[in-house]
Order: C-alpha cells, then structure tokens, then sequence
C-alpha cells in the first residue's frame, strides 16, 4: 500500500515537462556539425522535442548518421544555387590555421567575421526571405547564443 501512495505522489508532485528546442546547426564545417549534432541528440535522450534547422552553406559531405536520435526532426534547408555548391571546391580555411593575424584574439575577432561572411551571406539572405520558412511556426519563449570556437551558433 505504501508503494502505490509513493508512486502516486510521485506522479502527482514530480511532473515532468519536456520542451520544444529549435537548434540552428549551419552546415558549414563538419567538426561544428559534429558538435552540435551531439548536443541535439544528448537533449532529445534527455526526453525534448527537438527540430534541428540546417541550412546548407557548402556541400559537405558524409553527415549521415550524425544525429543518433531517431525523435529528432531534421529541417535541411538546400538553397537554390545548391547545385553550384556541389560543384564547387570545399573551402578549406587553411590560412586561419597558420596566421598569426587570425590567431590574435583581438584582431582575429574582426578579422574571421569578415573573411568567412561571404561564405553565409547568399544561404542566409535566402532563407530570410523564404516564403516557406515564415510558415514553420516555432514559439521562441527563450533565446540563448552558444559561442563556440569562435563562431556563434
């Protein structure tokens, strides 16, 4: 008897609530990818409603299997000169690597932004004024940015 009382007040005292978490995962470099593909999965096995929002930025190549979690809804956004991405050269970067210019934090805070927002400006303007897009409804009751590596996500 005294279990049923406990499993009773249990339920009735500790509800649980799961949330509706939209996560912007930009396609772009694979490790940034990788990263946030893990965070997704760690929230939705922690019982979330979880929509992860790619838009295509280059056309990388073998992200299949990167989110585990089969609850996870997938929104991958191809812009429309996706198909001059697929035939264009993945960008590499390799200079940020070894400048010692970029690597200064202080002018590298002004300089990345300027050398890699080209890059997004043509997917980003896209999928601002993408009519289909302003139909996806997502009630945004808090807004956080993860700064990781550098880059805002």
């Amino acid at each position: 008897m005294r279990l049923g009382t406990f499993i009773f007040l249990s339920i009735l005292f500790f509800k649980c609530h799961s949330s509706k978490i939209l996560i912007f995962n930009p396609i772009y470099g694979f490790s940034h990818v990788k990263f946030i593909s893990k965070v997704a999965d760690i929230i939705a096995d922690h019982g979330h409603h979880v929509t992860l929002f790619q838009p295509y930025h280059i056309a990388l190549k073998n992200l299949d299997g990167l989110v585990k979690n089969k609850n996870i809804e997938i929104l991958n956004y191809h812009p429309t000169h996706y198909e001059e991405l697929l035939k264009a050269e993945p960008q590499a970067f390799s200079f940020f690597w070894d400048s010692h210019l970029v690597g200064n934090p202080v002018i590298g805070a002004f300089l990345m932004p300027k050398l890699i927002g080209g890059e997004f400006k043509i997917t980003a303007m896209e999928v601002l004024s993408d009519r289909n897009m302003l139909k996806l409804q997502f009630v945004l009751k808090h807004a956080r940015l993860i700064k990781v590596g550098g880059i805002s996500t």
